[in-house]
């Protein structure tokens, strides 16, 4: 699973479809300021919401096969650091 967007679009807000995607923008081709950051805001929100979905996902996956131990005072363990 993943976010469904490259780092490039979540930074710029588009996609590289060419290296000459790479060549900054003149300011009269830029949206202002204000426009796209509620924008990106609410994208990085929504980026920030599937990550933690694919966490707990992965976390569940993996805790499947996780055994729960218990320990009584007096038992012998070996502990490796």
């Amino acid at each position: 699973m993943s976010i469904c967007m490259s780092p490039f679009e979540v930074v710029h807000d588009y996609k590289l479809r060419k290296p000459i995607d790479l060549i900054l923008m003149t300011h009269h081709s830029r949206v202002s300021e204000s426009a796209s950051t509620s924008y990106v805001h609410n994208l990085h929100k929504e980026i920030n919401n599937k990550i933690q979905y694919n966490n707990a996902h992965y976390k569940s996956y993996i805790d499947l096969n996780r055994r729960h131990l218990e320990f009584n005072e007096g038992d012998s363990i070996m502990i490796q650091i």
